[in-house]
C-alpha cells in the first residue's frame, strides 16, 4: 500500500512538470533579428558595396544609384533599431526563467545596473499563439510596470521562421529612471508585422518618429513594406514630415542579380523642387556583379536610355501612410 501511495505521488510530481511550458519553445518562438530584417539587393549580395555612395567606381565615371544606396541605408536604420531589443529579448531569455505555470513563463523581475529600474519579461501561450511582453519599472519612484515591447508570435518549423507582430514603445522609456549622462535618441512607436513561412514578408509601420539628421531634425510617420520570393525582392518606403506635410516615397525592386530600379515620388511644399510640388524620378542599376552601377536615371536622360532597365515601367510605391 505504502508503495503504490509512494507511485502515485510520483505519477503527480511529473505531471505536474511535465505541464509547465517548456523555456525552450518559448525560445524558439520569439521573434530574432534575422526573422524580421528589411533586405535589398545591397545587404544581401554585397554589403560593402553600398558604403561609396556617389564615389568613383574604378577609374571610370561611373557612380552607384542614389536610390540603391537610399534604400540600402533605409534597410540598415530600420533592422539596427529592431535588432538592438530582439537581441535583448534574446540575451534575457537565454537565462532560465524565474517561473513558469502551464501556460506562461516569467524572466525577472530584476534590478538593472545602476539600480534604476526593475525590469521583467512575461510570455504567456494561448492556444497556438505566445503573446509577450518585456516591461520596465521606475526604480526610483516605483509605479507600474510599462510595456516597451509587447507582440505576438505564431511558432514555424524552427528558430528563423513564423509569423507575428510586435510593436515598440520608444516614447514609454521617459517614464524610467535615468542616469545623468542620458539623451533621449529614440521616439516613437514602431509596430512590425511579419510571416516569413513561405516567402518573406514585413511591414512596418513607424508613429511620431524623428529622423537621425543633426541639422534637420524633424518628426515623422513612416511605412516600410519588404517582400522577397527567393529570386528578388521589393521595398517600399513612404515617410511625412509632421511639421510641412512632405511626403517623400519610394519603390525599390530587384531581381536575383541584384539588378533593380528606383522610383520616387515627391510631394509637398511649393518650390521645393522648382515650381512643382509633385515630382517623380526614376533610376536603375545593374547587378551585384557590376558593383550597382547607375544605368538609367530619368533626371539625366544623357545616362542611358530606360530600356537597359530590369524592370519596366516605372511602379510608385502604393502603401499607405497613417
Amino acid at each position: 500500500m505504502k508503495k503504490t501511495a509512494s507511485l502515485a505521488l510520483v505519477a503527480v510530481l511529473l505531471a505536474a512538470c511535465g505541464s509547465e511550458l517548456d523555456p525552450d519553445t518559448v525560445r524558439a518562438t520569439l521573434p530574432t533579428p534575422e526573422s524580421v530584417a528589411l533586405r535589398t539587393a545591397a545587404a544581401d549580395d554585397a554589403p560593402g558595396q553600398a558604403g561609396v555612395q556617389s564615389q568613383a567606381l574604378g577609374e571610370t565615371p561611373l557612380y552607384q544609384s542614389e536610390y540603391a544606396v537610399m534604400s540600402y541605408w533605409t534597410a540598415v536604420s530600420v533592422n539596427v533599431g529592431v535588432g538592438v531589443t530582439l537581441k535583448l529579448l534574446q540575451a534575457v531569455t537565454a537565462f532560465p526563467p524565474t517561473e513558469c505555470s502551464e501556460s506562461s513563463c516569467t524572466w525577472g523581475p530584476w534590478v538593472d545596473e545602476g539600480g534604476l529600474n526593475r525590469w521583467r519579461l512575461v510570455v504567456e501561450k494561448t492556444g497556438d499563439a505566445f503573446s509577450y511582453s518585456f516591461a520596465a519599472q521606475n526604480g526610483v519612484t516605483g509605479g507600474e510596470f510599462v510595456p516597451l515591447l509587447s507582440g505576438v508570435a505564431y511558432p514555424g518549423p524552427d528558430r528563423d521562421h513564423g509569423r507575428g507582430s510586435f510593436t515598440l514603445d520608444f516614447d514609454a522609456e521617459d517614464a524610467l529612471a535615468h542616469g545623468p549622462l542620458w539623451e533621449k535618441s529614440d521616439y516613437g512607436q514602431v509596430t512590425v508585422d511579419y510571416d516569413n513561412l513561405s516567402g518573406t514578408s514585413i511591414e512596418a509601420v513607424l508613429l511620431n518618429g524623428k529622423n537621425d539628421d543633426p541639422e534637420n531634425p524633424v518628426f515623422m510617420n513612416a511605412v516600410y513594406a519588404f517582400v522577397d520570393d527567393g529570386a528578388g525582392g521589393e521595398l517600399q518606403v513612404a515617410a511625412e514630415n509632421l511639421s510641412t506635410t512632405e511626403r517623400f516615397s519610394l519603390r525599390t525592386r530587384w531581381d536575383a542579380a541584384g539588378a533593380g530600379r528606383g522610383d520616387v515620388h515627391y510631394s509637398g511644399l511649393d518650390g521645393v523642387l522648382g515650381n512643382d510640388d509633385d515630382a517623380r524620378a526614376s533610376e536603375c542599376w545593374a547587378g551585384q556583379a557590376f558593383g550597382f552601377v547607375e544605368q538609367y536615371d530619368s533626371k539625366f536622360p544623357d545616362l542611358g536610355p530606360e530600356s537597359v532597365c530590369a524592370f519596366q515601367p516605372a511602379l510608385y510605391a502604393d502603401v499607405s501612410l497613417p
